[in-house]
C-alpha cells in the first residue's frame, strides 16, 4: 500500500529518541483527539471509512508537533462538531420530531460553514499543512453537499503530496457523485433515471475510474483494493459496460471474500437488467437508462416562515453548539 508522507519538507524527522521536547499542551490535546476518535467509533458508530479518514488527517497533524497547534485545534473543532452531530441525530431518532430535523439541518449547516470559513483563513506554510487543510476542507464541503468543492480540495491535497488509497477512493467517489448530480435526471412519471448529456457523463465516469485505479496498491491485495475494484464495477455497471463491471466485481471478491453478499447482489442485478437494457437501447437510442446502482442525490426543500418561528422553542430541547463554537477559538492563533 502507498505510504503516508508526513515528514515536513526540508526538516529532519522528530522523535522522542532524538531528545525533542514536545509541549505538554500538544501531548494533552493529541491524547484528547485520539480519545474523541475512539468515542466516535465505539459510542456513535461512525463509518469505518470516516474513522480511517480522520485518523489519516491526525497522522499528518502529528507530524507538525509541536508547532502545528493551530491545526490541531481546528481538527479538534471538527471532531467536536462530529460528536455533536451524532448526539443530535440520536435525539432526533428518539423523538421522531420532523420539525426538529429542520432545526438540526440549519444548525449543522451553520456550524460547518463557520468551520469552513475559519479553515479558509488559515495559511499553510508547507505541504504537510496544505494537506491537513485540504483534507479537512473536503470533509466540511462534503457534508455541505458541495461536491465540486470536495473534488477541488482532494486534488489540491494530492498535488501537495498526499498519495494514499483513502484519498483516491474519496476523489473517485465524489467525481462519480458529481456525474450523477449534474447529468442524471429522474424521468417525470417514470421510475427510472436518464443521462441528459452522455459525453460529459461518461467523461466524468472515466475520470472517477482513473481516480479509483490510482488508489490500487502495488500488490493489489489489500482490503481497500477490494473496495476500489468494487466501485470501479459500480461505475462500469452504470455505463452499461457489464462485462467490465463483472470483471471488477470478481476481482473485489477474490481479494475480499467477505464482500460475497454485495458482489452477488450486483451480479444478480446485472443478469436481471441486461435484457431490459438491450430493449431500451433500441427504443430510446438518445438516452441511456441508469440502473439501481445510481441514485440521484436528494435536496432539502424550502424553509417556511412558520417553521422558522418555531426554531427557538425547538432548539431549547436539544444541546446547542456552544461547546463546538468555543472549540473554534484559537484556530487562527499560534
Amino acid at each position: 500500500m502507498k505510504s503516508i508522507a508526513v515528514q515536513l519538507a526540508g526538516e529532519p524527522a522528530m522523535s522522542a529518541e532524538d531528545g525533542f521536547d514536545m509541549s505538554d499542551e500538544w501531548y494533552e490535546k493529541m491524547n484528547q483527539l485520539r480519545k474523541k476518535l475512539e468515542e466516535l467509533k465505539e459510542v456513535f458508530s461512525i463509518s469505518d471509512f470516516l474513522y480511517s479518514y480522520y485518523n489519516f488527517i491526525l497522522s499528518y497533524i502529528d507530524a507538525l508537533a509541536p508547532y502545528g497547534l493551530k491545526w490541531l485545534k481546528a481538527f479538534q473543532a471538527m471532531l467536536e462538531y462530529e460528536s455533536w452531530r451524532h448526539k443530535a441525530m440520536r435525539r432526533l431518532r428518539e423523538t421522531s420530531n420532523m420539525n426538529l430535523l429542520l432545526v438540526l439541518g440549519v444548525e449543522m449547516r451553520n456550524a460547518l460553514t463557520k468551520l469552513l470559513n475559519r479553515l479558509d483563513k488559515m495559511d499553510p506554510q508547507n505541504n504537510t499543512e496544505m494537506i491537513v487543510l485540504q483534507l479537512m476542507r473536503a470533509e466540511c464541503l462534503y457534508q455541505l453537499g458541495y461536491t465540486e468543492g470536495v473534488i477541488e480540495a482532494l486534488d489540491k491535497a494530492i498535488e501537495a503530496g498526499c498519495d494514499h488509497p483513502l484519498v483516491y477512493f474519496a476523489l473517485g467517489f465524489n467525481i462519480y457523485r458529481q456525474a450523477l448530480q449534474e447529468y442524471v435526471e429522474i424521468e417525470p412519471g417514470m421510475q427510472r433515471a436518464v443521462i441528459t448529456d452522455r459525453a460529459r457523463f461518461e467523461s466524468l465516469c472515466e475520470k472517477a475510474v482513473g481516480a479509483f485505479r490510482s488508489g490500487i496498491s502495488q500488490t493489489g491485495t489489500t482490503p481497500m483494493d477490494a473496495q476500489l475494484h468494487f466501485w470501479i464495477g459500480i461505475v462500469y455497471e452504470t455505463l452499461g459496460r457489464l462485462d467490465e463491471a463483472k470483471e471488477e466485481y470478481e476481482k473485489a471478491l477474490e481479494i475480499a471474500p467477505e464482500l460475497s453478499k454485495e458482489v452477488e447482489h450486483r451480479l444478480k442485478h446485472i443478469e436481471r437488467t441486461s435484457p431490459q437494457r438491450h430493449e431500451e437501447s433500441k427504443s430510446r437510442p438518445e438516452e441511456k437508462v441508469i440502473g439501481e446502482a445510481s441514485q440521484q442525490v436528494g435536496r432539502l426543500g424550502g424553509i417556511t416562515d412558520e417553521e422558522l418561528s418555531r426554531m427557538s422553542e425547538l432548539l431549547s430541547k436539544i444541546d446547542t453548539l456552544t461547546e463546538f463554537l468555543e472549540g473554534m477559538k484559537g484556530t487562527e492563533e499560534n
